[in-house]
């Protein structure tokens, strides 16, 4: 019985095995996949920190923070230029404005729950950022559509459950300059009543220590 059930199975490959590269073929025309993009969009995902807060077992907050430093910034320029089919020169200006913006503010997009928005003195988290041991309220937090861009990079953290806001801040000196962490150290500050969380990002990409690294982890 299972010498017939083997001889069998060689009969069934040696009808179909030659046919096999032309059955992909026909797969692969019926279904066009298209070419994949090159633009790197995974590389901004070290500039997204997270962190959810739990009440027990009950989810009380969850943030996703995306640093938009300068190399995020060029990022998304190169693949918005190219998708838009942009000039070089257009290229140029429009990466030069963008980048302009940080040597003003600091800017994060932020992803939360829908249940728990962020804008309000009333809503219940507050969001501030924290430099050099001082507290930092935004100059604006904003409810956004994403380009496509940078909802790319958010990749799988993006869900219809979540809001996207776009938080500035523009902390200065006595000399109206942008504030620079004397630690390298850039830190969002989430806060209610009775909770108190924070996600943070070296400038130079080295570990924060003053602070918890909080990567998809639980704050009580």
């Amino acid at each position: 019985m299972k010498q017939m059930i083997l001889q069998a199975v060689m009969l069934i490959m040696l009808i179909f095995l030659p046919s096999c590269g032309r059955l992909v073929d026909w797969g692969t025309d019926l279904f066009y996949q298209g070419r994949d993009t090159h633009y790197q969009l995974d590389r901004a995902r070290e500039y997204i920190q997270s962190v959810i807060v739990l009440d027990e077992f009950t989810t009380v907050g969850m943030f996703d923070a995306l640093w938009l430093s300068d190399e995020v910034i060029a990022l998304y320029a190169h693949a918005y230029a190219h998708r838009n089919c942009l000039s070089n020169n257009a290229y140029a200006d429009m990466l030069a404005c963008n980048l302009s913006k940080n040597k003003k503010h600091y800017m994060f997009y932020v992803l939360t729950l829908n249940s728990y928005p962020l804008g309000d003195p009333y809503f219940e988290w507050a969001i501030h950022l924290l430099i050099n041991s001082h507290c930092y309220s935004p100059l604006e937090v904003k409810k956004v559509d994403l380009a496509p861009e940078y909802s790319a990079m958010f990749g799988f953290l993006l869900t219809k459950s979540k809001t996207a806001y776009l938080i500035t801040f523009d902390p200065t000196d006595e000399q109206g300059n942008l504030l620079i962490p004397q630690d390298d150290c850039l830190i969002l500050q989430f806060k209610s009543v009775q909770k108190n969380v924070y996600v943070s990002w070296d400038m130079n990409k080295k570990i924060c220590n003053n602070t918890p690294q909080l990567q998809r982890g639980f704050y009580n």
